[in-house]
């Protein structure tokens, strides 16, 4: 299963069983109804925080920018013989 699929199962499932509590008022109504903001909000503050983790442990690769720095070189010198100037 994709993750956009397991997104679709899930939000699904929470919808169904929004509707169902709120159709049935097996609970107040009035509380009901913030339901949807608090799960938006907690998914929102999960994302966040997810992506503030993974800037935080953010590799930087060496090897990989010194092998990019060496193909723009090679890149230069190849283009400079077929005539390009570079300043």
């Amino acid at each position: 299963m994709t993750k956009l699929a397991e997104w679709c199962v899930g939000l699904g499932s929470a919808a169904t069983t929004w509707y169902l509590f709120y159709s049935f008022q097996l609970v107040k109504p009035s509380t009901l109804v913030f339901v949807p903001l608090l799960l938006v909000a907690l998914v929102a503050t999960v994302i966040l925080s997810i992506l503030i983790h993974r800037i935080r442990t953010f590799n930087d690769c060496p090897e990989a920018a010194a092998e990019l720095r060496k193909q723009i070189e090679q890149a230069r010198v190849d283009l400079s013989q077929k005539g390009f100037k570079f300043e």
